[in-house]
């Protein structure tokens, strides 16, 4: 389990179980960063290869795709955030289980 995430349990069975969509880490990557990401660790491979250091790559690399450029492809990435919060658990890291949803609609009924 992620982030020290505690599954509630009444009489052995769990009414609720890790986010399987953020596995429990509460926030999700945002899959616009994936090509940016790649793109970057590939033109860093370039470079170290060309004989600069990891540190001397990483900086070139960023200075040649930095996205807050409007001439750069990845322009777009502007103001987009890296990660966000899961919107399936909305943030907790968890949801409910079959179990867990019963109970809800009981509670539900009373409450």
């Amino acid at each position: 389990m992620n982030n020290n995430i505690k599954i509630i349990e009444f009489n052995g069975v769990a009414l609720e179980e890790i986010c399987p969509e953020c596995n429990g880490k509460r926030y999700c990557y945002n899959p616009l960063w994936d090509e940016y990401t790649k793109a970057l660790d590939n033109r860093v491979a370039e470079l170290m290869k060309a004989g600069m250091t990891e540190i001397k790559a990483n900086q070139k690399a960023i200075e040649e795709m930095d996205y807050n450029n409007p001439a750069s492809d990845y322009y777009y990435l502007k103001g987009e955030p890296e990660e966000y919060t899961c919107i399936e658990c909305e943030g907790r890291g968890v949801i409910p289980t079959k179990e867990g949803l019963i109970l809800l609609e009981f509670m539900k009924k009373y409450w």
